[in-house]
């Protein structure tokens, strides 16, 4: 991933000078810190060009089902919020995988773009250190917790189907695929992982799809001297 640059002015948006001091949403105010504004786009000759445009279609629909408003009610994972929240958090991780991310790494290269802030309505992105902090706050609920709101969100979205599309239904069936995935790991602090058959370090997560949509429903890591079918019948 590469952090896009100004196309005319260079911008500070780390220390928050390059945004208007009336649209900071902190520290002067409280609550979420990515805001998810009604978007009017228009060309601005002044302000930074990002090639993350598709950013606008996820904010979108994080805003249309309410997606922070969910995650926010449902994990409880930080004692007080300075300034993040749960879903500052955790949203800003959707998008870094949005836009093609492979490691929190990759999240600076939002943290870094001013026109991203302003799509997202905040002042600043969590830090790749910071959020790799708030991982490891999570605990065993917390991701139950955390798989309530996906789930929650999924049954909106399916909710919201024409009713054309449910007349051509002719029975209520859903096909899952199971499919179990061997993930390379390199570093021995690597919690959960196990060699497999062939002696790779490594997970095995186990993933539950939709059949015909590759919907993803269920993510289970796994370590990876797990049989394939292993954790099957628990997640279904």
């Amino acid at each position: 991933m590469k952090i896009s640059t100004p196309k005319t002015r260079a911008s500070h948006v780390n220390s928050g000078t390059s945004v208007d001091r009336d649209e900071l949403p902190w520290p002067e105010s409280s609550g979420r810190v990515m805001r998810d504004p009604k978007l009017h786009l228009e060309p601005e000759t002044r302000g930074e060009i990002t090639h993350y445009g598709g950013l606008v279609l996820a904010q979108q629909f994080s805003r249309w089902l309410r997606v922070p408003q969910r995650i926010d009610e449902r994990v409880h994972v930080l004692k007080r919020h300075a300034p993040y929240h749960e879903s500052d958090h955790i949203l800003a991780m959707a998008y870094t995988l949005y836009v093609d991310g492979e490691c929190l790494e990759d999240q600076a290269a939002l943290q870094g773009s001013e026109a991203v802030l302003r799509l997202l309505g905040a002042c600043r992105i969590p830090d790749p250190t910071t959020a790799g902090d708030f991982l490891r706050r999570f605990s065993s609920a917390d991701v139950k917790d955390l798989e309530t709101v996906v789930d929650e969100i999924g049954e909106a979205v399916w909710a919201k189907l024409s009713r054309n599309t449910r007349r051509r239904r002719k029975r209520d069936l859903a096909l899952v695929d199971l499919d179990g995935h061997v993930k390379d790991l390199y570093g021995v602090q690597k919690e959960g992982a196990q060699f497999t058959h062939d002696g790779r370090w490594a997970y095995q997560p186990l993933t539950i799809t939709l059949a015909g949509t590759g919907e993803c429903l269920r993510l289970i890591n796994r370590p990876g001297n797990v049989r394939s079918s292993d954790g099957a019948g628990e997640a279904l």
